[in-house]
């Protein structure tokens, strides 16, 4: 017998046994697998899971343990701007975060920490000019910036 990381029995109509549904371990397999051989509530769910898991917003209240987001260079001026979200694969997060007011070098400095932390899917905590030290709901300029050495 071949090796699968998922096997699952399936029966017919009248609840016999038949041959083992393989799943190759990808979610499209599983996904396709699952359609021949689940019924329709168990389908509807799954797609609902899926959805959900996929549509997660960002809870960006402290300012710790964010992902970079969205990032914007420019020609002539470098690193513009960038956003931050909670989760790698989020798309929607915080609304822009400038370098107003940043000498160019500390710019420089600023966009190898944001650009190592996208590449490597590194955990950033920020501060802002914002009163609170934290108010990325709306747009602000950067005041501090640390790569997190775990994840």
């Amino acid at each position: 017998m071949e090796y699968a990381p998922f096997k699952t029995m399936s029966y017919d109509q009248i609840g016999a046994l038949s041959k083992p549904a393989k799943c190759a371990g990808t979610l499209l397999s599983c996904y396709e697998s699952f359609l021949n051989h689940g019924d329709i509530m168990k389908r509807l769910l799954f797609i609902v899971l899926l959805f959900q898991a996929s549509m997660t917003s960002a809870d960006l209240s402290d300012c710790k343990d964010l992902y970079i987001g969205k990032v914007v260079t420019k020609m002539g001026v470098g690193l513009e701007r960038f956003t931050l979200v909670e989760n790698s694969q989020d798309v929607v997060g915080s609304q822009w975060i400038y370098f107003t007011g940043w000498a160019k070098e500390d710019v420089q400095f600023a966009a190898t920490a944001i650009y190592s932390a996208k590449m490597a899917k590194k955990m950033v905590t920020v501060t802002t000019t914002a009163s609170s030290g934290c108010d990325i709901s709306s747009t602000q300029v950067l005041l501090y910036i640390s790569l997190q050495s775990g994840q």
